[in-house]
């Protein structure tokens, strides 16, 4: 039997964070790698996940997307029901979910556009599909359909809306015969960066670090092009010594994903959405293990997002402003943030969610702050209502 169920990974990223995946309401056939629900995106009604928005060290310190804070009860946790959006609240990509282009299905891979240098030729046109829960309606639209460079058409397009590419994949489960078809249909090399990763020794996560230059990488891969791929849908090869790459691809329209090189011989990834493992043999890992240990330097835990409490003290033409004083010791300190609510995503919350002045509010967003620009964060892509409980700051349900 072809098990669908996806690594219950994403083990470099906190449980309890949460994953900008394509609108749960799109019924995929796909079951998309470990702790999926669409908080960027919106996710079906009622789907109630923990979060741990801002973790704290002993210090009470903690990174507030690159700006060091030093809070009280730093720890922000709670509950979030994730909101199925009226359709006028939804984006386009959130409408429209599902793409048939030339007979075949395609899935949104994420909320993220590809950028215009990785758009080939225009292949032609397909037919988006999506549903209004609160009307009991469904709509169609046609989109124009372009080739990603270097990636077969046969397994991801990208679809042309509102001005911006977003990156949709073939909504089958038809997985490569060896690690030479992912390298070539996807041209990995190219498209694919690894420049950050994590250890593991006996299961456990020991340290994080940045990696200089991946070509080595890469040439032990293609040495290993006829790699068998194995079927393993539990993600029994997962070893507990390993080392694992984040992988983020503009082109693939992944964001922090997982490729896995364990000790025993393995490389496993999510990247496409299934789980695709590969027996590269003991050797070959070990190659790339001790490339990557020899070549790094010691580099700081990243989140799979950034996160920010405090207070709603103004809401502006396109942006608000946050105050993250009660969370301080002492209120003098607090600091103010600017937050863009040019995305629909974050807007949406103030009207839909009646966020006022005066709310407390958590937001998440995925780039560092811009302190050269008033603390401004422009990539926001969740925001929530809170309130103080006793000294930390909880996520309404």
């Amino acid at each position: 039997m072809k098990e669908k169920r996806i690594l219950n990974a994403l083990e470099r990223v906190d449980e309890k964070y949460i994953e900008d995946a394509a609108p749960a309401k799109q019924k995929s056939k796909k079951t998309v790698w470990g702790r999926w629900i669409a908080v960027a995106a919106a996710a079906c009604v009622c789907i109630v996940a923990g979060i741990m928005l801002i973790p704290g060290n002993k210090q009470n310190q903690t990174s507030v997307g690159g700006v060091l804070r030093e809070y009280r009860n730093a720890t922000v946790i709670g509950s979030e029901v994730a909101i199925e959006w009226p359709w006028e609240y939804e984006t386009v990509f959130e409408r429209f979910g599902t793409i048939v282009f030339e007979g075949k299905e395609y899935q949104l891979k994420s909320g993220q556009s590809v950028k215009d240098i990785f758009i080939g030729e225009k292949l032609g046109s397909g037919e988006g599909s999506g549903y209004d829960v609160y009307s009991d309606q469904n709509y169609s639209q046609s989109f124009n359909i372009w080739q990603i460079k270097g990636i077969s058409a046969e397994l991801m397009i990208a679809a042309e809306m509102d001005g911006q590419f977003y990156a949709f994949s073939l909504n089958e489960y038809d997985p490569p015969a060896t690690l030479g078809d992912v390298l070539d249909n996807y041209s990995l090399p190219q498209t694919l960066d690894f420049l950050y990763f994590s250890e593991y020794k006996e299961g456990k996560e020991t340290g994080y670090y940045s990696l200089t230059d991946d070509n080595y990488i890469w040439q032990v891969l293609s040495d290993c092009r006829d790699a068998q791929f194995v079927e393993d849908g539990g993600g029994g090869y997962i070893g507990k010594d390993r080392i694992s790459f984040a992988a983020t691809s503009n082109p693939l329209g992944v964001y922090k994903r997982e490729f896995y090189v364990s000790t025993d011989g393995y490389v496993s990834t999510n990247i496409f959405d299934w789980l695709y493992t590969f027996n590269i043999g003991e050797k070959a890992a070990e190659d790339i293990i001790s490339y990557a240990k020899n070549n790094t330097k010691k580099a700081d835990y990243e989140p799979y997002t950034y996160s920010l409490a405090g207070t709603l003290t103004e809401i502006g033409d396109g942006y608000i402003i946050v105050d993250d004083s009660i969370l301080c010791n002492n209120e003098k300190d607090g600091m103010t943030f600017k937050v863009l609510t040019s995305d629909v995503r974050i807007s949406r919350c103030i009207d839909f969610q009646k966020i006022e002045v005066g709310s407390i509010v958590v937001i998440q967003f995925t780039d560092p702050v811009n302190v050269q620009d008033d603390n401004t964060i422009s990539s926001a892509v969740s925001m929530s209502k809170g309130y103080i409980n006793d000294g930390s700051v909880n996520v309404l349900e």
